[in-house]
Parts: C-alpha cells; sequence; structure tokens
C-alpha cells in the first residue's frame, strides 16, 4: 500500500516538471522575401534574439519560442524605394501573439501611381490618382507647356490643382512619397488647356430669391439654377443680359450653359392676383381658380346641361377673351382680382343652328374663325353653342331625336373630328376651314310611330317602370310568404316543446319506478326502462302479450312515449285503470 501511494507521488511530480518543458517545446519558420536586397529582419522574444537574418537575406530558419510572450519582427529596409509587410500587414515593427510558428518578411518595390486630371467648371483642374501600395502620400508634379512649374504634396488619391494660368497647357507626374518611402514617378497625364473663365452673377427681381451660384465659370459649363417666389409672387421666367443658354427659361429649377464673357442671369418674379371662374343656371365650368400674374392666359372651359346653350363669358373686373362667344377661350389676367362668369340660356329646342357666336362691335375676333353649318337626316334637331370656332377648338353638340326616330351617327363635310360619332352629345374638333356637321336619325318601328304619339324613349321608360313595378310585388310575395312560413315553423317548434314537457310530467306521475311490478286484482303491469317495451303478465281473465313499439317507427322520443301510451291505454286499460 505505501509502494503504491509513492509511486502516484512520483509521477505526479513527473507530470507538474514536464509541463514547462513541453510549452518550451513549440518551433516555427521565419521565412523572409527581400526583392530589395538590403534589408535587416530581427526576431526576438523577451529581449532574446531569436532569428537575425542579414543585409539581403532570402530563404527561411526554423525558430523555437517559449510559447509564452509575444514575439517582436523589426524590418530594416535601407532602399525607400521599397516597403516590408510582416504576415501580410505594412510595418516596419510588428509584435505577433506568442503562439505564432509562421512568420513572413515581404521585402517589395513601391509601385509607381498613375495620374489623370481634367477641367472642372470654375477653371481649375481635378486630378485623380491610381495607387496600389498600402502608402497614401503623394508628391505631385506639375508642368506647364512641357515645362516643370513646381510640386504639391498631397494625402489624398483626388483634389484641385489651383493657381494656373488661363490659356496654357498642363500636365502632372505622381510618385508615393511620404513617412520616409518614395516610389519612382508615374507616367504624366494627359495635358489640359486651361480656357479663359467669365464671371456669372445670379439674382432675382423682387419677390423672390435665387440659388447662390455666382462664381467664376469656363464657357461650356452647365450650372443649376433654382427660383423660389414668396408668398403672392409667382415665378416668370430666367433672362440673361450676354448670352448663354438656358434648358428653359420657363422652369423654376432649369441649367445654364455658360457663355465665353461675364454675364448677369435674373429670375423674374410677379405680383398674382386671385382668379375664380363661376357658371350661371343652366351649366357648369372646369374649375381653374387659382393666383395668375397680369398677362398671364387662361383657358377657361363651360359645359351647357341638358336644354341649355352657352351664351358667353364676362368679366366682373377687366381682363380679355379671345372670344367671349366661344364656349371655350382664353383669358389674359388683368392686374387684379376678378371673377369670370359663364353665362347660359334656354334652348329653343326648334332650330337646328344657334345665333351667330360672335356679336363684338370690332371685325378682329372673326379672324381666324370658320363656319360651322348643320344639317339633319331623318327627323331630329341639333343643338350646338356657336357656329364659328378656331381651328383647334372643341365645340359641344347636341342631336334630340322626334317621335318614332333614333340618333344613328355623326358626319361631317370639310374636316375635323367628332369625340364619339355613335354619341347622341358629343364635342366636334374644329378644322381650318368651313365645315357642315349632319345628325343621321333612323326611323323607328312604324306600328310604334304611326298610332303612338308617345316617343319611343318614354314607351321604352314605361315598359321598364312596368318591369320594375311587377318585380317589386313579386319580392314582396315572396319575402311575405317567407316570413309566414318562419313564424309557422317557429309555432310547431313551440307546440313539440309543450307536447315533450307535457309527456315527460306524466311519464314521471305514470312511471315513477319503471322497474317495479304494479298489481291491481289481476292485471300485472311491468314497464322496461332500459328496453323501452310495455310488458303486460298473462293472467285468468286477461292474458296479453307485451306490447312492442310500431314497427319502423322513427319518430322522436317524445312522440314515441306518447304513441306506446296511448296505444296501451287504448288496447289495454281505461283511463280510470290508471286511478291505482
Amino acid at each position: 500500500m505505501v509502494f503504491k501511494k509513492l509511486f502516484s507521488i512520483f509521477v505526479i511530480f513527473v507530470i507538474i516538471l514536464l509541463i514547462p518543458f513541453q510549452v518550451l517545446a513549440d518551433e516555427g519558420t521565419v521565412t523572409v522575401s527581400d526583392s530589395s536586397g538590403g534589408a535587416v529582419v530581427a526576431v526576438s522574444q523577451d529581449g532574446a534574439p531569436l532569428f537575425v537574418g542579414g543585409t539581403g537575406f532570402n530563404g527561411s530558419a526554423n525558430i523555437t519560442t517559449n510559447g509564452s510572450s509575444p514575439i517582436v519582427v523589426a524590418v530594416s529596409v535601407s532602399n525607400n524605394n521599397y516597403y516590408p509587410t510582416i504576415n501580410g500587414t505594412f510595418a516596419q515593427t510588428n509584435t505577433l501573439p506568442a503562439n505564432t510558428t509562421n512568420i513572413q518578411v515581404v521585402i517589395t518595390k513601391i509601385p509607381a501611381p498613375s495620374i489623370s486630371i481634367a477641367l472642372n467648371a470654375s477653371g481649375g483642374v481635378s486630378y485623380e490618382i491610381s495607387n496600389s501600395s498600402p502608402i497614401s502620400s503623394f508628391e505631385i508634379e506639375i508642368y506647364e507647356n512641357n515645362s516643370l512649374k513646381g510640386k504639391i504634396n498631397s494625402s489624398s488619391t483626388s483634389g484641385t490643382i489651383s493657381s494656373l494660368s488661363e490659356g496654357k497647357s498642363y500636365s502632372v507626374a505622381a510618385r508615393v512619397y511620404g513617412m520616409g518611402y518614395a516610389s519612382d514617378y508615374g507616367p504624366k497625364s494627359e495635358a489640359v488647356t486651361i480656357p479663359v473663365s467669365y464671371s456669372l452673377l445670379v439674382k432675382g427681381t423682387e419677390g423672390g430669391t435665387v440659388n447662390d451660384v455666382s462664381d467664376i465659370y469656363i464657357p461650356g459649363a452647365k450650372i443649376s439654377l433654382s427660383a423660389t417666389a414668396s408668398a403672392g409672387y409667382a415665378f416668370l421666367e430666367w433672362t440673361t443680359n450676354a448670352g448663354g443658354e438656358f434648358e428653359s427659361s420657363a422652369a423654376r429649377e432649369t441649367t445654364f450653359t455658360m457663355p465665353d464673357k461675364n454675364v448677369t442671369v435674373t429670375a423674374t418674379f410677379v405680383k398674382t392676383y386671385k382668379f375664380v371662374i363661376m357658371s350661371s343656371t343652366g351649366g357648369k365650368v372646369w374649375d381653374v381658380d387659382g393666383n395668375y400674374y397680369e398677362g398671364q392666359e387662361i383657358k377657361v372651359s363651360a359645359i351647357p346641361g341638358d336644354g341649355y346653350l352657352f351664351d358667353s363669358w364676362v368679366s366682373s373686373d377687366g381682363g380679355k377673351f379671345v372670344d367671349s362667344k366661344a364656349v371655350e377661350t382664353v383669358f389674359t389676367m388683368p392686374s387684379n382680382a376678378t371673377t369670370v362668369t359663364a353665362s347660359f340660356k334656354e334652348a329653343s329646342g326648334q332650330t337646328n343652328n344657334p345665333e351667330p357666336g360672335n356679336t363684338d362691335d370690332t371685325d378682329d375676333n372673326d379672324s381666324g374663325m370658320f363656319e360651322i353649318k348643320t344639317t339633319v337626316v331623318g327627323n331630329g334637331n341639333i343643338v350646338i353653342n356657336q357656329n364659328k370656332a378656331h381651328e383647334g377648338q372643341k365645340i359641344t353638340i347636341r342631336a334630340t331625336a322626334q317621335a318614332g326616330y333614333t340618333f344613328d351617327c355623326w358626319t361631317c363635310e370639310g374636316g375635323g373630328s367628332f369625340a364619339d360619332v355613335n354619341a347622341a352629345a358629343t364635342t366636334f374638333s374644329m378644322p381650318a376651314g368651313d365645315v357642315t356637321i349632319t345628325a343621321n336619325f333612323l326611323k323607328g318601328d312604324s306600328s310604334d310611330s304611326s298610332n303612338d304619339d308617345t316617343p319611343e324613349e318614354e314607351g321604352d321608360k314605361s315598359k321598364a317602370s312596368n318591369s320594375l313595378i311587377i318585380f317589386i310585388i313579386i319580392t314582396v310575395v315572396v319575402v311575405v310568404a317567407a316570413i309566414v312560413g318562419i313564424l309557422l315553423v317557429m309555432k310547431e317548434r313551440a307546440k313539440r316543446r309543450e307536447y315533450a314537457e307535457e309527456d315527460e310530467l306524466e311519464d314521471n306521475n305514470y312511471f315513477s319506478n319503471y322497474n317495479t311490478n304494479y298489481e291491481e286484482d289481476t292485471v300485472i303491469f311491468d314497464y322496461q326502462q332500459n328496453t323501452g317495451e310495455f310488458v303486460l303478465a298473462q293472467d285468468e281473465t286477461d292474458p296479453t302479450e307485451a306490447i312492442q313499439p310500431p314497427s319502423g317507427d322513427t319518430k322522436k322520443p317524445w312522440r314515441q312515449q306518447r304513441n306506446r301510451r296511448n296505444q296501451y291505454s287504448d288496447n289495454i286499460y281505461k283511463a280510470d285503470d290508471w286511478d291505482n
């Protein structure tokens, strides 16, 4: 027993002694790739060197670490055209974890960057550097007319080169330069010539503001403009005093192309006034209410109702109509608020053509207007709101059939087009010339038109009304019948519940103990609850077989009980036999 204890203690002691030796057993490899031919690599741990690669060392070396302390790798590169990476990280010194077993040091030549330049809108030169090294400090050479003008340093791959002279040619070249490293210069960029720049002044009139883009620009530069009107004002247009082009001078937001001279661009704002459009009895108008400036043109349109014709446009306080008698026209806004009203008049229904649509005192309004004539084929009338119109103007027309006729279609001589040739009420687009509009009517059934003064349309309405009345009567009858049926069903169900309650009460009174025999003289009655049978024992005076329920009886239990009781009462006993 003592021997076993001593042996166990010895084994534990040996294991404890072997633990630190096991930690010290970590081995690794240092690999150096030095393309510069002049780098020195040193690897140390706890201040003690593990490996030193002399100048120009290339290859691998085995190292043994203690596995408990960080490993420090230091690289010294004598040629600043090269840069080191330690395990893929750009650094001259790097501290690696204690358990690192693979250390790689690579000395690489710094690639020369490329650079490109371009003119910007203000006449300066913007550059862009393409760099594939981990070093992001640069030196840029500037050449003016192929002669070195100067150098600038930059810590960014993009930027602007300023202080360049107009009319001269420039090119640039760049190299990585900083942190003790420097690459060769890359190739020169393509040359650009600095054009002469001109000043742009952007301003606005009273009633609004503009975006601040006033600056120096080269010819051809595109500048974004934006104007914002104040309350009670509206933007009118952009103007320039010395050339240049707007994408849209009437747009509040647009672009301006810079000319080859100094220029001032102005946003014009104008005061606005309230405009209200209304209609008299007999029609309606398109809603174009709003705020408009003096001289602004507003398109107004009127729509006559059934039995009415458009009469004229009237303004409450100034302004001018292109044609006050046209159902669609243009109104020029005055320098004050105003209300425009469309007036309508009742149509006679007997005349195919209205009165002339233009009654102005001068003949100027007839200029550019063409005559509209109307005819009918068949029996009917045409209602039209004017007999003259401008090219492209839309005219409202309506055909009314007489008794025994129906509208067929519209036709026209002289051009123009209908919104719907088959619609009795439609619009007609005026051509550039006089026209004749024809409404075509077809004769209906002769039996209907010869003996009946009522128009076919009214007869159809009467038939539709009769059909509707019959439908309503049938619907009412069906609904009443359904309600009566529901009430009868409910009444029958109530009776059944009442009968069920009575049967249950009677059963309780008559059969208080279903499995007990009752004797009265020579008669024995027995009701079996489990089978629902009436069992009558044989005796000297009235031998009887047990009574079974009727064959195929599928009635409800309360009906079955009642039937069985009645059957027994009628065939076996009288009513007074139950008194006992």
